[in-house]
Formats: structure tokens, sequence, C-alpha cells
């Protein structure tokens, strides 16, 4: 799953050909893959109404296929993973943003799955989000 700091940051103008490597062709060969189906693109509502809300005008071609994408029921995964006060516990102890909840909530399924964002609070509690939810925490940057 996307987090919305992702498409934020690749809701730029751009200057096309990308330069390989730079952290925008990074970003956008995130979306790419997203596009192209190698990669799913997990939604919950929250997560959607938060990238509705903070990505309001979608100013590349990239974005914008991005939204239709986790807007399409066709084309997206929906998941919302049931929360109790032991998985709050647990989040809490990896000190997992508070305010991204919904991120995780979103990302958390039987099998393992990844969060990508470049949020660096989330990125820091990866070894213990993987170790008692399954997740991965990775920047698209590293991809």
């Amino acid at each position: 799953m996307v987090d919305t700091v992702v498409p934020q940051k690749t809701n730029e103008s751009i200057q096309l050909p990308l330069l390989d490597g730079s952290e925008i062709a990074k970003r956008v060969s995130l979306l790419r893959r997203i596009g192209s189906g190698e990669l799913t693109a997990l939604i919950s509502e929250p997560l959607l109404h938060e990238y509705r809300k903070q990505v309001r005008e979608s100013k590349t071609d990239f974005v914008q296929a991005f939204i239709a994408i986790v807007s399409d029921p066709q084309r997206r995964v929906f998941n919302w993973a049931p929360w109790s006060g032991g998985h709050r516990e647990k989040a809490q102890k990896c000190r997992f943003p508070a305010h991204d909840i919904h991120v995780l909530r979103t990302a958390i399924r039987p099998n393992a799955s990844a969060i990508v964002t470049e949020d660096y609070p989330m990125l820091k509690s990866h070894r213990c989000i993987l170790r008692e939810f399954r997740v991965s925490i990775v920047s698209p940057l590293a991809l």
C-alpha cells in the first residue's frame, strides 16, 4: 500500500525525460508498476479519503492514473484489518505514528505486505512492525 506522501511528492511539475535514479524517477517507477499491474494497491475507505483530501488536484498523469486505480473497485484490493487493543499496544510498542494507524490497518493481511512511504517515523518502525504484523515499511527511493 502506498502512503499519501508518495503521490503528494510525485504531484509536481516533471521534466521529461526523467533522470535515472532520481527521487522523482523512483516515485514515478512505483506508480507505473502499480498502473501496469505488476504491483497491487491495497486501499481502505480512510486511505482513499486521505488521498482525495491531500491530493486534490492531480498535476501529473502518473498521479492521475494512480488515483483512478485506487478509486476503481476492479483494479484495487480493498483491505481493512480488524483492530483490537492488542494491535494498538503492539503498534505503540513499535512507535508507529498513532495518526497513521489507518495506513497500517490497510496493509495488514494474512500474507506479508508492504507500506511504501517516505515518512521517517514510519520507516523507523519497520523492524518491529515487520515482526509484529508481517508488514514491511519501505521507501520508494529504495525500490
